[in-house]
């Protein structure tokens, strides 16, 4: 979108109201953008919901560097720091006791208002264009390094005007005292021309100690940089950052003197390490790029005075996780976090989570708000590497979190020796007692209450209501360990007049290798109805084929004008579904079970090499249709009044594709009622009743040989097909039938013209 789009839209916001949509003027995202891989080395991440401790501090942004005398310096932008001694555009502070683990940080403020700013231009109303803001710290050797970049401050309209978005300049400031006064070139700023001007360096530890000689790595300081601006250029005055560069520098060198540095060339793969000559920075490669956008699309009740359509790539940090042997990258938008991790310093960077919070005005609350400059100590990260403290800072909607404030990221690491071992039981609810459970969605938690989800409390709402106009909706559950399941019983949330259910295409996931996919034999009892009737509070049971994985979800369509879903509960089981099964191989003659049912001569079974084959002559038809039942059946009544399932694999043996028959499982609800579900002239699959039309066509099935399967939840009939033994099953269809039980389930062959057929049947199996 062009600088007048941005504006327009701002404008155009608050007179939509009448609309269901708005649509996005962006045009789609293209084939061709650049989006870094999902990560595959968590198996979980967690970011809580909002910020949990507020330190006594004032300002933002809050880079930090851990030094060799064991304290925190950070740095803040537009505020007094950590004690009050008046307000500065920069303030060094450090912290030198306490853990955020206890609540008890102390620390005190050392030097204010350093740096310079380089760009002499001013704004509209006479003053100064840029100011001041710190962008990185680090410390090498116990001296620190702070960058400090000119950003634009102009007035204007809000989010749309000149203010914060571009940083023309950057420069790099030295203390060796420890912060208490600082050093740097003033004679023309070290980056220039919005090229590499918001720099964050790699926070390696306690004064690099992760990268000093010795080490499993080298001897280098490195940092990384944005072009343009800190984040999304809001009213595009420059090039909204995309891509995320790298520099080193040696820790003997003089950090300060440009040519000193070497970028990145190597490009996005993480491959080989390939750098510039030392100074050239025109020869840079980015080491991570990501061209998505967050907030393309939104509805008529965005809150109107809210920004949309950004870029991911921000102003945040890069720390080494040493117990992990990682380094993280958080990065943000006005909305959302968007975390990366990788094995090197240079990548390849693959995305590991997006964790949404909604549009300032959804709204934000205490316990309920995301914000801006990501900055995570490696001071604050647990000996093991699981739980992360950073920084996240926001002065915009109902929310303030405007000083050092400080919320946990939670982890754990994919293990892929992992197997499923759990038992089959009916009470185990895994969104309870599974490891590392953790609550998902597709969007923002809008309430702020993700482990609503798992509390066993069917009366409280949770929606994903955020403003866009989401063509997906989902929730569910990951793990750190694969699980085997088979059902998920889902309770929707409260009602709305304008969205909350699902419209479409419900169905449930499983991740499998961090792929989310469709288990298959999927019922759902009641079923549910699309519509706003699914909701307040209704209970829906899926049920489905005996599948795994680490993490599972339901998924579909979002419905009403504002495309959202509500949810309750959402309960995860391994369920011992069916009581007892029988299989008959057919290898032998047929015990009393079985009862051969046809009124009209000439028909036959017999048993023969392990199969049964029913064959009809071409004398005459054997139908089944509301006037007449001489179609011959092999039925049994043992399957019980609950829920079964009944199965068999079918090979057609004498037939001609096209003639007049159609031959499978059947199930009798009483004279001239029955489903038939099998191969359909040879050249389709069709699940009928008798005297109805089709319930369900599979055309083109040609192969003469087919598994079948009909499961029976409550009322509802699913018909199942594959090919080979080792296909996943495929459901055809369903019917929901209350008006009569079934009294047998079997096989049936019919016939409505002289058609000479015999079809073999490998086995019949009954579960119940």
């Amino acid at each position: 979108m062009n600088k007048a789009g941005k504006r327009a839209l701002a404008v155009a916001l608050s007179s939509v109201l009448s609309l269901a949509v708005i649509a996005a003027d962006a045009p789609a995202e293209s084939a061709a953008m650049t989006v870094p891989e999902e990560s595959t080395f968590f198996a979980t991440a967690f970011v809580e919901e909002g910020s949990i401790y507020n330190t006594p501090s004032d300002g933002d942004l809050w880079p930090s560097a851990w030094s060799d005398d064991g304290y925190l310096y950070l740095a803040n932008g537009d505020g007094w720091g950590w004690t009050n001694q008046g307000w500065s555009d920069i303030v060094v502070s450090r912290i030198t006791g306490g853990h955020p683990d206890l609540g008890n940080l102390t620390g005190n403020r050392i030097s204010a208002g350093m740096g310079p700013v380089w760009s002499g231009e001013t704004c509209a109303d006479g003053s100064p264009k840029y100011n001041r803001k710190p962008t990185g710290m680090t410390s090498v050797e116990g001296v620190l390094y702070m960058v400090v970049q000119d950003l634009n401050r102009c007035p204007g309209l809000r989010f749309y005007g000149p203010s914060f978005n571009d940083a023309p300049n950057a420069t790099i400031l030295k203390s060796v005292d420890k912060g208490t006064t600082w050093t740097w070139n003033p004679a023309a700023p070290m980056f220039s021309n919005h090229q590499f001007t918001t720099i964050f360096f790699l926070d390696w530890g306690q004064d690099g100690v992760d990268n000093k000689p010795g080490s499993d790595w080298d001897d280098y300081v490195y940092a990384y940089g944005l072009d343009y601006n800190w984040r999304d250029s809001f009213s595009d005055s420059v090039p909204d950052p995309t891509k995320l560069y790298l520099a080193r520098i040696h820790r003997s060198a003089d950090l300060q003197d440009l040519s000193n540095w070497q970028f990145w060339t190597g490009g996005l793969d993480g491959g080989t390490p390939s750098w510039s000559a030392y100074g050239d920075i025109g020869a840079k490669q980015p080491v991570l790029q990501d061209d998505s956008r967050v907030y393309r699309q939104v509805t008529a009740n965005f809150p109107g005075g809210d920004i949309r359509d950004m870029t991911v790539i921000s102003q945040g940090s890069v720390t080494y996780n040493r117990a992990l042997d990682r380094f993280i990258y958080l990065s943000w938008t006005e909305y959302t976090f968007e975390f990366y991790e990788a094995p090197a310093p240079w990548g390849p960077w693959k995305k590991f989570l997006s964790k949404d919070f909604g549009p300032y005005n959804s709204p934000w609350k205490t316990g309920k708000n995301g914000g801006y400059a990501t900055v995570m100590p490696s001071k604050y990260i647990s000996s093991d590497g699981l739980r992360m403290w950073f920084n996240a800072n926001s002065f915009e909607g109902p929310v303030n979190n405007y000083n050092f404030s400080l919320r946990k990221l939670y982890v754990t690491v994919h293990d892929p020796n992992l197997t499923p071992d759990n038992a089959k039981d009916d009470a185990a609810n895994l969104a309870q007692i599974g490891e590392a459970k953790t609550p998902v969605a597709g969007a923002s938690f809008h309430q702020g209450n993700p482990w609503a989800l798992n509390d066993g409390v069917k009366n409280v709402n949770t929606d994903d209501w955020n403003g866009e106009a989401k063509t997906e909706s989902w929730w569910g559950y990951t793990w750190s360990r694969p699980y085997n399941m088979n059902k998920v019983v889902y309770t929707s949330g409260g009602a709305f007049g304008d969205g909350g259910y699902f419209s479409d295409n419900l169905r449930v996931q499983v991740r499998q290798n961090f792929e989310w996919v469709d288990v298959t034999g999927l019922s759902v009892d009641p079923a549910y109805p699309y519509s706003p009737a699914a909701n307040p509070y209704k209970t829906y049971t899926f049920l489905f084929d005996d599948t795994w994985g680490d993490g599972v979800r339901i998924i579909g369509t979002p419905g009403g004008t504002e495309r959202f879903t509500t949810i309750s509960e959402l309960e995860v089981y391994y369920a011992d579904r069916y009581a007892s099964s029988v299989t008959d191989e057919f290898d032998g003659p047929l015990d009393s079970s079985w009862t051969w049912e046809s009124t009209k001569p000439g028909a036959s079974h017999a048993v023969s090499g392990g199969r049964l084959q029913l064959s009809v002559p071409g004398t005459g038809a054997y139908d089944n249709w509301t006037f007449v039942d001489e179609a011959p059946k092999l039925l049994r009544t043992d399957m019980g009044g609950g829920d079964w399932a009944i199965e068999t694999k079918l090979q057609l043996e004498d037939y001609t594709a096209g003639q007049n028959f159609h031959t499978g499982l059947a199930v009798k609800f009483g004279p001239n009622n029955a489903f038939l579900w099998g191969s359909m002239q040879g050249n389709a699959l069709e699940l009928s009743r008798s005297g109805d039309p089709a319930l369900a066509v599979v055309n083109d099935y040609t192969h003469p040989t087919v598994y079948l399967r009909i499961r029976k939840t409550g009322n509802r009939y699913y018909a199942d097909y594959k090919q080979n033994a080792d296909d996943p099953w495929i459901t055809a269809g369903s019917h929901d039938y209350p008006y009569a039980a079934p009294v047998a389930v079997g096989l049936m062959t019919k016939t409505w013209a002289d058609v000479e057929l015999t079809t073999a049947f490998d086995y019949f199996t009954l579960t119940k």
